[in-house]
């Protein structure tokens, strides 16, 4: 009996144990749904309005909302904003002040002719920096090149379709230093002096059309070029911390009557003025549906042409006083002479002096020749079949004017 009543007091026990506990179970339960009840703050209550919109089902856009919406996130990128300014690219000439240009766009405008191998600027390593900067003095076909943008084996560059290229970049505060690497085929030089600006590459657009004379004058312009200075193996030490000075250039460039370009590509003369490159089709006396206008000859009426080498400088026109005749072909009206001082015969002189210049400033070759006195070649043209002028590297035609100034 003892046992018995011992085990039911235990088990009494242990029910009154496990009553004792489910209160508080139901007790912390109540506590629980008082907290869940509490008032929240606000600054909770605006962290739960977050959570639902952004939660929130966008509304389904029709075509017309959608293309909205996409230029309305669309951000605007630096391939979309316009170049503030465009520049004529050649060996050796270097960019002007760029302090009116940070964090713009500029177009650099590179002929065809000038991406290749033989680049003096490419043999030299014309560059400095990497990674997207570049020191605003650095050749700007080393830096398309070693950007990725431009290819020195690219079939575009000797297509007859494309005369050149434009070079975008965006300008940027100058660094204390810069970085050299390899990227093939290319190695850029470090410059551990600061430099004024820097250059970003951001796109090559390829351009079926340099641009007109006018537009080529004028961005040439821009460009600074020390007289007298070439590329030589010593330039590449010639680091400028400021910007190098810039030479005037006469606001009249007598190209307002220039003939469209033709198949040749823009080059420089002995003047550093861009002219076009000598090519065997534009002196091909052919008449086209325009009529005689048309022929080259023609041009003679009122235009003086002139033909460089390396070295020489010619000038070819027509007798003043057989202009007013409808005579080309069969008429001795044509005269060849040498320029004295070719490398002194710019756009400048040209307007002091008058179109052609004066006796004094050539020596004469031949005189009362035939327009088929003029054999034309590939690089070379024979005149009356005895003299020969070899290696033809530019030509230019500019347009008849008086002499306005003239002093001995």
């Amino acid at each position: 009996m003892s046992n018995l009543s011992h085990s039911s007091q235990s088990s009494r026990s242990s029910s009154q144990k496990r009553n004792n506990k489910r209160p508080q179970r139901e007790k912390r339960k109540k506590n629980n749904s008082e907290d869940y009840d509490s008032q929240i703050d606000d600054d909770d209550l605006s962290q739960y309005d977050g959570i639902r919109i952004k939660n929130k089902q966008q509304p389904i856009l029709g075509p017309n909302r959608f293309h909205k919406r996409e230029t309305k996130l669309k951000k605007p990128t630096s391939n979309q904003i316009p170049a503030t300014a465009t520049f004529l690219y050649k060996p050796g000439a270097e960019l002007p002040n760029l302090s009116n240009y940070i964090n713009s766009i500029i177009d650099i405008k590179i002929a065809c002719e000038y991406i290749n191998k033989n680049n003096p600027a490419i043999t030299l390593r014309q560059i400095w920096g990497s990674n997207g900067a570049y020191a605003s003095h650095s050749d700007a076909v080393c830096i398309g090149i070693h950007a990725g943008l431009l290819a020195l084996g690219d079939l575009k560059l000797t297509s007859s379709f494309y005369q050149g290229v434009s070079l975008s970049c965006k300008v940027i505060k100058g660094k204390k230093s810069l970085n050299g690497q390899m990227k093939v085929p290319l190695l850029s030089r470090t410059l551990k002096t600061p430099c004024a600006h820097c250059l970003k590459p951001e796109k090559v657009t390829w351009l079926p059309q340099l641009g007109s004379p006018e537009q080529l004058i004028s961005w040439a312009k821009k460009m600074s070029l020390p007289q007298n200075r070439r590329l030589t193996k010593r330039s590449h030490s010639n680091v400028y911390l400021h910007e190098p000075p810039q030479i005037s250039q006469p606001e009249n460039l007598l190209v307002n009557n220039l003939p469209p370009l033709n198949e040749g590509w823009i080059v420089w003369d002995m003047c550093n003025e861009p002219s076009q490159k000598y090519n065997q089709l534009t002196f091909m006396d052919k008449e086209t549906a325009q009529g005689l206008s048309s022929r080259t000859s023609y041009k003679f009426k009122t235009h003086c042409l002139y033909i460089e080498t390396h070295t020489k400088k010619y000038e070819i026109y027509m007798d003043s006083s057989k202009i007013d005749e409808e005579v080309f072909l069969d008429s001795n009206v044509f005269t060849i002479q040498e320029i004295l001082y070719p490398q002194q015969s710019d756009i400048e002189m040209l307007q002091k002096f008058g179109v052609p210049l004066p006796k004094e400033q050539k020596g004469v070759i031949f005189e009362k020749l035939k327009w088929e006195n003029f054999e034309w070649g590939n690089d070379n043209v024979i005149i009356n079949g005895t003299f020969q002028i070899q290696d033809l590297q530019n030509f230019k035609f500019v347009p008849i004017s008086k002499h306005q100034v003239y002093e001995k």
